[in-house]
């Protein structure tokens, strides 16, 4: 875990942006210390933006903006997708893919349900739902994606910081697990009950 440097959240230190104030983390790509600025305190380096291939003695992907890399030789960075995100499903289209009967709602002991479609993403800044999860600080801003396939429905963390569990088991990030009624979801800190009808 590594300390924004904006905030002071605690955050992966694999995190290219911070999940709480979605600042960029910046690190020194050869001495892998976080910064602010365009250059490393302790060596002069410019700073890089961390990502997960960015690891301290591993090559850095992209130079901070307005700033270069070493002279030192370096393998060519991989090439980064620019199509957008694909838009969710339509209604009419999430309709169809959910069989009649297979309606998914997640119950909050405060109070909050959750009626969740194929596809749906849950977070405190993306999804349906954001607005009803803004208020648990602990949950991501994109936390987990649903969709139903097969006859069932399907969960995937889709790399929160805090990570999903269901039924008290830990799940791997962009790895689906399957949900049946009765089962519990903790999103971060938060304990939601599945339920389908």
């Amino acid at each position: 875990m590594i300390q924004c440097l904006s905030c002071k959240t605690q955050i992966p230190d694999d995190s290219a942006y911070c999940d709480q104030c979605a600042a960029p983390v910046l690190i020194c790509p050869r001495c892998g210390t976080p910064g602010k600025g365009k250059f490393c305190t302790k060596d002069r380096t410019p700073l890089i933006q961390n990502h997960v291939q960015n690891s301290p003695g591993s090559p850095p992907a992209t130079p901070a903006q307005g700033t270069s890399l070493n002279p030192e030789p370096t393998a060519p960075a991989p090439a980064q997708s620019t199509q957008p995100a694909q838009p969710p499903p339509s209604y009419a289209a999430t309709m169809r893919a959910a069989a009649p009967g297979a309606t998914l709602t997640l119950r909050h002991a405060a109070g909050i349900n959750l009626t969740v479609q194929s596809g749906d993403m849950i977070g405190r800044r993306e999804g349906n739902h954001a607005a009803a999860l803004a208020q648990f600080g602990y949950i991501s801003g994109k936390h987990g994606q649903f969709e139903y396939k097969g006859g069932q429905w399907i969960y995937a963390d889709q790399g929160s910081t805090n990570g999903s569990q269901v039924n008290g088991q830990k799940l791997a990030p962009n790895v689906s697990a399957p949900l049946k009624n009765g089962d519990t979801l903790l999103l971060a800190d938060q304990l939601f009950k599945v339920e389908i009808a």
